[in-house]
């Protein structure tokens, strides 16, 4: 998963992320997205769930998911 977060904020908004239940990891970085976010899942419900909490959090401005098996 990707995030966008406002300026600023991407550090906060990083260590956010890490305390959300299937996340494995996320990382800071650097050009057109602020944080790389590595999601473990069971379900797709349960991805779901993730990437509803993450872009719900405050200075998210924008996510794009990528889904790999």
């Amino acid at each position: 998963m990707l995030a966008l977060a406002s300026a600023g904020s991407e550090h906060d908004v990083c260590e956010q992320i890490k305390k959300i239940d299937d996340v494995v990891d996320a990382k800071i970085c650097y050009g057109a997205w602020d944080i790389v976010i590595t999601v473990e899942t069971e379900s797709f419900g349960k991805l779901d769930a993730v990437v509803t909490k993450i872009r719900k959090l405050p200075n998210i401005e924008q996510t794009t998911t990528l889904v790999a098996t």
